[in-house]
């Protein structure tokens, strides 16, 4: 009677067991299956963010930007912005944007 029911609690504690493996191993892909899908969007959400804001230049290259480069060009023609210095690197054109017209 005894070992009878030493048997018993041993294979209700092996179901046990095998019950929690189980439930833990569903509950592992379960959560791998959510985070591939959190990627897929996060991703999707994120190239089509990307494709949408590429549409048009925010300041085109021709048009003046600022009141002061509209008086610039009405006074003195266009000053450009930017000058090589002696490396080729560009820098501010300060000189030809400071000097008063004549």
């Amino acid at each position: 009677d005894e070992s009878g029911r030493a048997l018993a609690i041993e294979a209700l504690l092996q179901q046990a067991a095998s019950i929690q493996a189980y439930t833990a191993g569903a509950m592992r892909r379960h959560a791998t299956i959510d985070r591939a899908a959190v990627r897929g969007l996060v991703l999707a959400g994120t190239c089509a963010a990307v494709l949408a804001g590429c549409q048009k230049a925010l300041f085109p290259q021709g048009e003046t930007r600022t009141q002061f480069e509209t008086n610039d060009r009405l006074r003195r023609g266009f000053v450009p912005l930017e000058e090589p210095d002696v490396f080729g690197n560009p820098q501010p054109a300060l000189r030809e944007r400071l000097t008063q017209p004549q």
